[in-house]
């Protein structure tokens, strides 16, 4: 299967990925698209950064250390009703896109996910102007 290309210049995602490694692989991924990344390693920093830097979308891990995915994400959304958010676990439960939905994602995905399943997940819901 071959990779559609993506050119999202001008664009920020903030990924917030507690794993380094995952946090690589995500990186390697979005790299191709000129997109700006930002990265956070809990939800403190994921609130401070999304503020600093108003980020046209953001990848949230649901389950990490200190304040989760899901309770930044009720925070944003306190400020920001608009900008897409993308809950993301490696161990999800049944109910748990169901309680991402509700706490403000824009959608869900599990890992792992390959690279063409991300990047039109992120195409669907970046705006472009």
């Amino acid at each position: 299967m071959t990779t559609k290309s993506y050119s999202w210049i001008g664009k920020k995602v903030l990924i917030v990925e507690d794993d380094r490694v995952n946090l690589m692989m995500v990186k390697l991924f979005l790299t191709s698209t000129g997109i700006t990344i930002l990265n956070a390693m809990n939800g403190d920093e994921a609130i401070e950064i999304f503020t600093s830097e108003k980020p046209d979308i953001i990848l949230m891990d649901i389950r990490m250390p200190g304040m989760d995915g899901l309770d930044a994400t009720r925070i944003i959304r306190v400020s920001d009703k608009s900008v897409p958010i993308i809950a993301v676990t490696a161990f999800a439960m049944p109910n748990d896109e169901e309680i991402a939905l509700s706490a403000g994602c824009s959608a869900f995905i599990t890992k792992p996910y390959n690279k063409n399943f991300l990047m039109q997940k992120m195409n669907q819901l970046l705006v472009f102007e």
